[in-house]
């Protein structure tokens, strides 16, 4: 089973970047585990959704279907419909993680999830660290098809605010842990029951319960610094245009190892030199000099990659934590480098 998301990241002509490392509660105990409240990684806002924008961790969806205006929607609370997804309140067996990438150099863009490595086996083994406060219920019976892995995820009635007497559809969503299936491996299905209990009161005015699913926040228009490659004498930073608009390069600024890399000889932006010369010190910001090369020469399409390369008179320092910099671009502006 996969329980989450924990890093979501965009593929573009530059490289891999990095959006954001959310936490997911590993496996301690092998080869079953249990853990209460887990933590299930991105949510859906964040990227943490499959190819069909379904949420990656296992959700139940509730429908009351007494209290939903006009009552002639039983899938009101679904995710097709808008509804929000509930993580469990504890899982047992196996699990594992995952990785997000949104791929930018197809058209249209695709999503991909890629789920960690297998743990080992666990055969329907539920039990994890019990006997204990806390136990899986038995394998149903007849016992499922042993396929190497078997997990329970449980949500507690009482954390699910159900209200007593009302009817509801419970739907749920999981997904399995290899995503070898077109638009997201999922396992999905929905329970009716009704809540013990004497309804209260009807309410003269009621009011849906859920509220919509959260919209994936699309990441802001930006110039991304992908893939930065150090070798012999020279730096190449590799920059990907996300913005919808053309963007010039204006100026650069570099400081770098002076005693390992010695004097900054040339720079150039898609293979046009736009500085030529020999400067010491371990430092440059340009302008002042101005760049070489036409505006024209020195823009960056839209969705499109340029290379950027310092070129350095001995070979250079491999350690890129030892260079900072920027370079700046109109009308986006400064973009941290290497």
């Amino acid at each position: 089973m996969t329980l989450g998301v924990r890093q979501t990241q965009t593929k573009t002509c530059a490289g891999i970047t990095v959006n954001g490392v959310f936490p997911v509660s590993p496996m301690v105990n092998h080869p079953a585990d249990n853990v209460s409240n887990p933590m299930t990684g991105a949510t859906e806002a964040q990227g943490g959704v499959d190819p069909a924008g379904r949420p990656m961790t296992p959700v139940v969806f509730v429908t009351d279907l007494d209290t939903f205006p006009g009552n002639t929607n039983p899938l009101a609370g679904d995710w097709q419909f808008g509804g929000t997804g509930i993580k469990p309140d504890q899982v047992f067996g196996t699990w594992k993680a995952a990785v997000s990438t949104l791929d930018k150099t197809v058209t249209p863009n695709v999503v991909t999830v890629t789920p960690d490595a297998d743990p080992v086996v666990n055969n329907w083994n539920l039990d994890g660290v019990c006997p204990g406060p806390n136990c899986p219920d038995p394998v149903p019976t007849p016992t499922p098809a042993n396929e190497g892995y078997g997990a329970e995820c449980r949500w507690n009635i009482s954390s699910l605010n159900l209200t007593p007497g009302h009817h509801y559809r419970l739907y749920f969503i999981v997904h399995d842990g290899d995503q070898n299936k077109t638009g997201g491996d999922t396992g999905q299905d929905c329970v009716f029951l009704t809540m013990p209990g004497s309804p209260p009161p009807a309410s003269p005015t009621p009011t849906a319960s859920p509220t919509p699913t959260p919209t994936p926040t699309a990441a802001p228009a930006q110039i991304v610094k992908g893939t930065t490659t150090l070798s012999g004498k020279n730096i190449k930073v590799n920059l990907f245009n996300d913005t919808a608009s053309p963007q010039v390069l204006t100026g650069v600024s570099f400081n770098w190892p002076q005693g390992t890399n010695g004097n900054l000889t040339k720079i150039t932006f898609n293979n046009v030199t736009i500085f030529n010369g020999s400067t010491g010190g371990g430092t440059l910001t340009i302008p002042p000099p101005p760049l070489g090369g036409t505006n024209a020469q020195r823009t960056m399409a839209a969705n499109t990659c340029e290379t950027l390369q310092f070129t350095f008179a001995n070979n250079v320092d491999t350690n890129v934590t030892h260079y900072s910099g920027s370079a700046t671009f109109s009308p986006f502006g400064p973009v941290a480098i290497p």
